[in-house]
């Protein structure tokens, strides 16, 4: 059921969720350093989400909505887990153990629910015009 689209749409979950911890690990010194503004690179990587639910609705065969909507729940349960790991590997996190991740889920959910609700629209409106 679950095809090359939605694999590539997880692909970039996963891509948002070990980028995001990186860029939250590295200071604004380091980034200052090399010439390249963070929060820009923040801004570019929320548009993951966005791209995964585009994908996986504009060039899946069957399911097209089924297919986008399902990085709703998909989506917090990887960025809260890398969070988590993140937080028990010793890194600096905001929301720190189990209740941590709980809060990260959250926030997560609520604003992924925004972003894979887009792109999840864009592609089936788009879809319709092929």
């Amino acid at each position: 059921m679950f095809g090359k689209p939605w694999a590539l749409g997880v692909l970039l979950i996963l891509a948002f969720a070990v980028l995001g911890e990186l860029l939250v690990i590295f200071n604004d010194y380091v980034f200052h350093r090399l010439g390249i503004n963070r929060n820009a690179l923040l801004l570019a990587l929320w548009t993951l989400p966005i791209l995964a639910s585009y994908i996986a609705s504009y060039y899946s065969e069957k399911h097209k909505l089924l297919m986008g909507l399902s990085y709703l729940i998909l989506f917090p349960l990887i960025g809260a887990a890398a969070h988590y790991i993140n937080g028990e590997l010793g890194g600096t996190v905001d929301f720190v153990g189990l209740y941590g991740a709980a809060a990260t889920f959250k926030l997560y959910f609520g604003v992924g629910s925004i972003l894979v609700i887009l792109g999840t629209s864009l592609g089936l409106v788009l879809s319709k015009r092929r």
